[in-house]
């Protein structure tokens, strides 16, 4: 059976090895007027952190828990995924230059594959929301590796335009862009 992709990075993430499964955090038992049953609203665990957490992480005060959940979730658009994004954008920017001054499908072979690697990680990391909650570590792998590879293209981008004559390349300022 095809798998998600978040549940595919969830499968690198510490809960999956202790042998937490989707259901038990996405759909908790619950108990409304004295009847426990499994809820099926099937939202994000950290709306319910009582219901999801708490039962296995009963030695850890809602406060504390919490935390550590928007800690986690904030690393989904955290700094590094920021700067991923940005140069992925400058990076593209440059290429069209690139091309534009004449450049060669074979000059940008190896800057094509950097790109589609790096663009394809950021792609696997923002489609889903909960990789920096389910597997906080291999997505700051995914990410730091993403970084390079786009550095490295952007650093051969540039190298390519020196080559082709262009001395004034511009780069947009996206500073202000949140």
């Amino acid at each position: 059976k095809p798998m998600n992709n978040e549940a595919g990075l969830a499968m690198n993430g510490i809960h999956y090895k202790h042998g937490v499964a989707c259901a038990d955090c996405h759909m908790p038992q619950v108990t409304v007027k004295g009847t426990t049953f499994t809820s099926h609203d099937n939202v994000a665990g950290s709306r319910n952190i009582q219901a999801a957490c708490q039962p296995c992480h009963e030695d850890i005060d809602l406060k504390t828990l919490q935390n550590e959940v928007d800690t986690r979730l904030a690393e989904y658009n955290g700094p590094n995924a920021k700067k991923l994004e940005k140069s992925l954008a400058e990076t593209h920017l440059l290429i069209a230059q690139a091309l534009k001054a004449g450049a060669k499908e074979n000059q940008l072979k190896g800057i094509y594959q950097n790109m589609r690697s790096a663009q394809w990680r950021w792609d696997y990391l923002m489609w889903q929301k909960g990789g920096s909650f389910h597997a906080p570590y291999e997505t700051q792998k995914l990410l730091a590796t993403a970084l390079t590879q786009v550095g490295d293209a952007k650093t051969d981008t540039l190298l390519l335009l020196s080559q082709l004559g262009v001395k004034n390349v511009q780069i947009p300022d996206f500073s202000r862009v949140q």
